[in-house]
């Protein structure tokens, strides 16, 4: 059975092979299949294809019938914000 979405804006892999299979567990193989880097950013109206079998019925049923279309990447113009740790912090460990 094949698959389509089209990627929105902050999109990973990740998001995508809940999208279509109801795992994420399908990523890489949605990936390579796409020729998609799995540590890049996915474009945004781009369309992504999976011709593998719905893993996870429930999930990818839960999702079609709420329309959920989760985006969970980070955006890179704000990604220089994102800290674990303040500045104050020493790096100094006692």
């Amino acid at each position: 059975m094949t698959t389509y979405t089209t990627i929105l804006k902050n999109q990973t892999p990740l998001d995508i092979a809940l999208i279509l299979t109801g795992s994420a567990d399908n990523a890489y193989e949605i990936a390579k299949e796409n020729e998609i880097d799995m540590s890049n950013m996915l474009k945004t109206g781009e369309q992504i294809y999976y011709n593998g079998e719905i893993t996870d019925k429930r999930v990818f049923e839960y999702y079609a019938a709420r329309g959920i279309r989760p985006a969970t990447g980070i955006d890179t113009l704000y990604s220089g914000d994102i800290k674990i740790f303040d500045s104050t912090f020493d790096f100094t460990f006692e």
